[in-house]
Order: structure tokens, then sequence, then C-alpha cells
């Protein structure tokens, strides 16, 4: 290439768009039926396709073209002639950042450009609307929905492309280069009310208008677009649009630049890396709204368009990545006069999988739309929500069903008045979301249409009351807490705490049975009052709750216990037993207490050795007699108030009746020594019948 060509660099974004026809059966498996926003009476369906092995970037930006004519004519009764009524949301009702480059018309082709949020997944597609507002609706806010800066009545009104770009400069409406910019070897400027001018001094030697590269664009892979008018009349020059690491522009600046370039008097513009052109080129035209576009793949390989068409791409061996990005010329011999670029707006945007744009399939235009709201929102379960339909359409009539995956409706449709009718709806499940869908009947004008509404639903709210009984308690002795739940049919786990030491058993949790379980608490300090406190977990209808009692506890008062041992007798004429009767004192008590005995049945004779112990403290022995049988001897000890008893269970044996205090031995002997006694008596009598009589003397 000659020295005296000049090569103009743009930095723009390259992209390959293809226009694909209609397929409205496509778009089903990736659009639902949408949530519309708010204002929008009719919409057509969209799918984006990417077919590349890659997912797409986050925050990606993606092309959508559509002309209203052939991609759909059902569209441009609903259009604003300059679109303002025209905005683009996912099927939950989100609007989709969007900015209108180009064809701010309903008869024409229009070029918007999507921030789309998530990737768009390697094969996959994603499904997304374009609603249309009134005709007198205004949806431009400069944010949300805005439109390239020279499309809008007031220039910039509704621009948003700071919002929708990484990088985003306008030229239009300034005083002075933007912040940032700055003029080279005398390179000039003039400002316009939507372009600037930029031209070289008109002398020989190199210009440019430049500024650092913004951290915004990041790194590559990135594509930069620049919107204005590169197209060059005759001359010994050569300018260039893109990124050089210093002055030049041409074959003169060899490694330093990469970009669009394009020598005087040629239309034809080329690829311009390390100084050297790419044999091929473009042809430019002379149009002030011209897209000239740089693809950054990596530091060593770039690309370009014009319009969105024709790429060509390029490798070299030496980095190609500049520190400065702006507009170059190189001007030699002959020329003297001055040859401008205009410069609408330059912008950097995400780079697409394998530079290879989704493409957009434009599906069924919906005109009648049922517009479905339910409020309050969310709604708690057990109460219920006033569901309404809206039907938008040629002065609807007919009737509206309502359905549900849970819940019940009341009534289950209702007829249109005005276009809407309401009903009531109330959930059966705490399952959150659920899908409320109305049915449009469709009518001589209208066809039959769908509406849905994703109604949040919150679990029942729940009351749990605890109660403690006896109370007032006392330490260590046991209490029984109880925990009812009201709700939805509550089921689940109550799990328990107390302000004092927790000894609940069997353990400090219980399963609800009929709404309501319970737990034995036994205080072991005199701390008081205790909080009692039964915390329900919720279940998958339930939400949580907790209640609280309070328990007042009073230390133990003083007490006695009596006790039996051995705990029974049995006795019998060889080994007679008593029972000793023992008095201990709980908590303190030094009392006197009373001991009394009672037996049953009858027949039995038992006494104690001693009817009172004083101090609290001491014992009794039990001894007891009468004929053979089983017998029960209860001793109750008494002190004021206080009362307790033991039972201890008597048999007697044959022939354990005895002299009270009498021991079996004692008895053995005194019988043994009677028949020894009765022994001698029969012996003596015996011998003195058989002495003779004594005769008298003579």
């Amino acid at each position: 290439m000659s020295p005296t060509r000049l090569t103009m660099v743009v930095f723009v974004a390259t992209c390959l768009i293809l226009l694909v026809p209609i397929f409205p059966t496509s778009v089903h498996a990736t659009n639902p039926t949408p949530t519309l926003p708010p204002g929008i009476i009719s919409y057509a369906q969209i799918t984006i396709s990417n077919s590349q092995p890659q997912q797409t970037p986050s925050q990606f930006q993606q092309m959508i073209s559509i002309d209203w004519q052939s991609d759909c004519l059902s569209c441009q009764s609903y259009l604003a002639s300059n679109l303002m009524n025209v905005e683009f949301f996912y099927a939950n009702g989100t609007i989709i950042p969007s900015w209108l480059e180009s064809g701010a018309s309903s008869s024409g082709t229009s070029v918007y450009w999507l921030k789309i949020a998530d990737p768009i997944q390697a094969g996959s597609q994603l499904g997304i609307n374009v609603g249309f507002a009134s005709t007198t609706t205004n949806l431009f806010d400069g944010q949300l929905v805005g439109e390239s800066p020279q499309l809008s009545a007031t220039y910039g009104a509704y621009d948003n492309g700071m919002w929708m770009f990484p990088y985003y400069q306008v030229w239009g409406g300034l005083s002075s280069l933007p912040v940032g910019w700055n003029f080279g070897g005398g390179a000039k400027a003039s400002f316009q009310a939507s372009y600037a001018i930029l031209t070289d001094p008109g002398t020989n030697g190199d210009a440019e208008v430049s500024a650092p590269v913004p951290t915004t664009i990041g790194t590559t892979p990135y594509i930069l677009d620049y919107s204005g008018n590169q197209y060059l009349g005759s001359g010994g020059f050569v300018d260039c649009f893109g990124l050089e690491k210093a002055t030049g522009c041409g074959n003169s600046a060899a490694g330093n630049e990469v970009g669009v370039s394009e020598q005087s008097g040629s239309p034809t513009l080329n690829l311009l890396t390390n100084g050297f052109e790419n044999s091929s080129g473009i042809d430019d035209i002379a149009s002030q709204n011209n897209v000239y576009t740089l693809e950054l793949v990596n530091q060593f390989r770039a690309g370009m368009a014009f319009n969105y068409r024709q790429l060509l791409m390029g490798t070299q061996a030496n980095s190609i990545t500049g520190t400065k990005l702006g507009f170059y010329w190189h001007v030699q011999l002959c020329c003297t006069t001055n040859y401008p670029v205009v410069v609408n707006w330059i912008r950097s945007r995400a780079y697409p999988p394998n530079n290879v744009m989704p493409t957009r399939t434009i599906g069924q235009f919906v005109s009648v739309i049922v517009s479905v709201s339910c409020s309050p929102s969310p709604v708690v379960l057990d109460q219920s929500s006033s569901c309404k339909a809206t039907v938008t359409g040629k002065s609807p009539t007919g009737t509206i069903t309502w359905s549900s995956g849970t819940g019940t409706f009341s009534p289950m449709s209702c007829t249109l008045t005005a276009g809407s009718c309401q009903v009531a709806f109330s959930p059966s499940d705490g399952s959150s979301p659920t899908t409320i869908s109305a049915s449009y009947s469709g009518d001589s004008n209208n066809q039959a249409a769908t509406g849905s509404f994703s109604l949040p639903v919150s679990k029942a709210v729940t009351q749990t009351t605890t109660s403690c009984s006896p109370s007032p308690d006392q330490v260590s002795h046991a209490t029984i807490c109880k925990a009812t739940v009201a709700g939805h049919s509550p089921t689940g786990i109550v799990t328990w705490a107390s302000s004092g030491v927790s000894n609940f058993s069997p353990t400090s949790s219980c399963t609800l049975s009929q709404y309501s379980c319970s737990v034995t608490y036994t205080p072991a300090s005199q701390d008081s009052p205790i909080t009692i406190t039964a915390t329900y977990a919720g279940d998958s209808n339930n939400q949580g709750s907790s209640g609280t009692f309070t328990l007042d506890v009073s230390p133990q008062s003083p007490d006695f216990s009596l006790t039996a041992n051995p705990a029974s007798i049995a006795t019998d004429p060889s080994h007679p037993e008593t029972s000793l009767i023992t008095v201990t004192p709980l908590n303190g008590f030094a009392g006197t207490v009373s001991l009394s005995e009672v037996t049953s049945p009858t027949g039995l004779s038992c006494t104690l050795s001693s009817s009172s112990i004083i101090g609290g403290s001491g014992s009794s022995t039990l001894s007891c007699s009468g004929p053979a049988g089983s017998y029960t001897s209860t001793v109750t000890g008494n002190s004021g108030s206080l009362s307790h008893s033991v039972l201890i269970p008597v048999t007697l044996t044959a022939g354990s009746s005895n002299l009270p205090g009498m021991t079996s031995d004692l008895l053995y002997i005194i019988v043994g020594v009677i028949v020894v006694i009765l022994a001698a008596i029969g012996i003596i009598t015996i011998r003195s019948r058989k002495k003779p009589a004594r005769q008298p003397s003579s």
C-alpha cells in the first residue's frame, strides 16, 4: 500500500446478523404465556437462539432487527409512528433494557439492541416478547427504554446508551471534545446539534483526535462500533479509526494501529492491522449514519464489518492492542484540503460466541390479552385473595373460567362486565407461588385467550398456647406442660425451653398429635417465676410460632416420710417378726408425728411401741398377733395438715397366736416344763395305784 494512502480505523463493534424468517410454531417451547408489564395491550413472541457451543456473556448486547411489514404485519396497527409505545420483556413481565438504533418508523426496518442479563446457554433458546402499549403511550424513559440520540425530537431526550453499553459516547450537541479526548497534529472539530465533524489540518503529516482506551471497555474479546461517515473524496491521504499505540496512520505507522481504514479517492474500507491493510475491502457509501465495526478477538486477531455485514478477519504475529482510541489522519504531498469524518456516537459491546450473533425468530402476535391480577398478593393460607381478569380486545364479552393447581375459586367462572370480572381464590396449601389461570371463552369478535398470574402463597399463621399444671409448682415437683398449636392442621415438632434449668422429660421436644403435645417439667431451683417457652417449628403449610407460660415455683414445704422395715411381716410360732416404722424429716421438718394403726380384716391385733415421734425423726416397732391368715396393717403418721401412711402386709401361720412380747423359744420352754410336770404327775399316779394296801396287824 502506498504511504500516501489514508487509513481510517474505526473502533466499532463487529457482528454478523442473520435475519431469520418467521416460524410462529417454534416459539411456544420457550415462550409461555407471559405476565404483561403495565400498559401493554398486545405483544408478539420472540425466540432468541444461540447455535454456538459457547454461552453468551452476561449483560450481553443482543441485536434484534424487525421489518414490521414482513416480520410482524399484524403488529403495525398497534405501533405508534415513532415506535414510542414499544418495549421488550421477559415471560415474568420484567422489562428488558432496549435501545432503538435506527428505523424509528412503523413502516420500515427497525434495529434494536437489548441488554440480556443472563447468559444464553450454548445451543439453547431464550423466549422474550415485544409488547405494545396504546399508540398514545410513550414508553421511552431514557433508562430502560430508549433510542439513539438523533432519533428523538429533542436530541438525546431518550438516549439510554450509557445504560446499555460498557462504553458509550455521543458527539452531538457538544461545544468541545468529550472529557478525556484530545487533538493532536493540528486536527480540528466542529460541533453540530446531532453530530461532530472531525478534520485533518490540511497539511502534510499526521494528526489525530484520540483518548486513552476507557477502562469500562474491559479486556478482549470485545467489539467497538462507530456511527457516522468515513467516506472520502479524492486526494493523497489516508484516514483511520480504531486503536493505536502511537501517532500515525497507514503503512508509515506499521505496528502502531488496528482498525478500519480508507484511502482518499477510493470507496473501499479495509481492515488495518499493524499498519497493513487487508487486500479485500468493503465499499463505503456516502451516508451520515453508517456503522463501522471493529472486532478485537485478542491481541493478535481482529476483524471488521460495515453496516453489520461482510466481515473481514486478520491475524498478526505482533500484538495489535493499542493504548489509544480515536480518529487518525496521514496526509502526504498533494493535499491541502480538509477531509472530514462525521461522528454520531461511539460504543463498545460484548463479543458474541464465535462472533456469531444469536438469531431471532418472531412468532405469534397476540392481540386479545387476558390480564390477571390478585389482591392481596401474597395471600396467606386460610385467607382468600380477590382475582380479577381483564380482557383486552374488540369490546370483549363472554365468560372467564378459572383454574389453579391448588386451591378453590368462588365461583369457578364469571361473566365479563366492561371487559373484566373477578372471583375469590382460597389456596389449599402453602406451596408458593401458585399459578392462577383465567381462560377467556372468546366471542364473535375476539378469539379465545388465556392469562395467568403467579400468586405467592404464604404459610398459614399459627398461634402456640402453652399451659402447665399444677401451677404454682414446687421445687423438684413435676408439672405437666402442654402446647396447643392453632393453624392449618399443623403437624411437626414443638421444642421446649425454660428460663431456669431445662429439666424436661422424656426429652425437650414433642411431636404434635391432634395439634397438641405435652412434656413433664421439674423445677430444679427456687428461681421464680420461670418462663416456659414452647416453639413450634412449622411445616409445609404452617409458619412457626411460639408461646410462653409463666410458672411460679415455691420452695418445698417442711414434710416427713413414713417407711416400714421390713415392708411386710410373715410370722409363725417359731419365727415371730415385727416391723420398724421410721419417721424421716424432709425440708427441715421438726414437728411431732402422731402414729396410729388400723388393721384389715378384723381379727389381727397390732400394737406400736411408741405412738408419738417428737422432733420430726424417730421410730416405733409394730407387733401383730392373731389367728392364722393374711392381713394389712396401715400405719398413719399425722402432723397438722401433713399426713402419710404406710401399708404393711401381715401373714400369720397356724399356732402363731402368742402372748404379746413372748418369743417362740420361751414358749417352747414353758411347754416343755408343763410336759415334764404332767409326765411326773402321771408316773406318781400310776405308782400309787399299784402299791398294795397295808394289812392290819394282829
